[in-house]
């Protein structure tokens, strides 16, 4: 019975008696309140002439079952029914919470995956530029390094002294002539080795 809306009505309409099973002899059971018989059952028969514990059972069982018994088992059974709709309900609602929380995961599980993709791109491209600039960094330093092998070998013509040879473009000394205390002259009044290697590009270039 899953309605107990009858068994409730009836329940209540029997007011608040207090009912007992009275062994009336050794084969009649009575059922009574504090007035008067309920009812009587009888535990022997033409077909059961000796005790019969069945009907003694249902004897004893009718005197625990009491009306009021009877609605405090209703109101526990519609208090675990309520129990279990508002379970219900918070079980349908954590679902669809959790339908929403699991379409968020994709969603980001599928960014992640998205900007997973653009880094390796990216670090793949990152190491080509790299190496890419490796290679001019080590190109720029092999020519600043030959620059400087130049500015060391200059510097080291423009500190000395040698004569000059009239008519040479540079005033380079001749070989075996070195002689110290002449100062570098050539056509134009350079004084200075670079002085005279200005003067002689600035000619070509003309």
């Amino acid at each position: 019975m899953s309605d107990h809306s009858e068994l409730k009505t009836v329940a209540e309409a029997c007011g608040n008696l207090n009912w007992r099973v009275i062994q009336e002899n050794w084969c009649e059971w009575a059922i009574r309140d504090d007035h008067a018989y309920i009812a009587t059952m009888r535990t022997n028969s033409p077909k059961q002439p000796g005790p019969c514990p069945e009907r003694e059972a249902k004897a004893k069982f009718l005197c625990v079952m009491t009306p009021a018994t009877a609605l405090t088992l209703i109101t526990e059974i519609e208090h675990i029914t309520q129990y279990r709709d508002n379970a219900v309900n918070i079980i349908r609602r954590l679902r669809g919470d959790l339908t929403a929380v699991e379409r968020e995961r994709d969603q980001l599980k599928a960014e992640i995956e998205r900007q997973s993709r653009q880094f390796k791109e990216w670090q793949a491209s990152h190491h080509a530029n790299y190496s890419q600039v490796a290679d001019e960094r080590d190109q720029i330093d092999a020519e600043s390094e030959t620059l400087r092998k130049d500015a060391d070998r200059l510097n080291w013509l423009d500190a000395r002294k040698f004569p000059v040879v009239e008519g040479d473009d540079f005033g380079l000394p001749v070989q075996g002539s070195e002689q110290l205390g002449h100062e570098w002259t050539v056509s134009g009044g350079c004084t200075s080795i670079r002085k005279a290697i200005d003067d002689a590009i600035s000619r070509e270039a003309q």
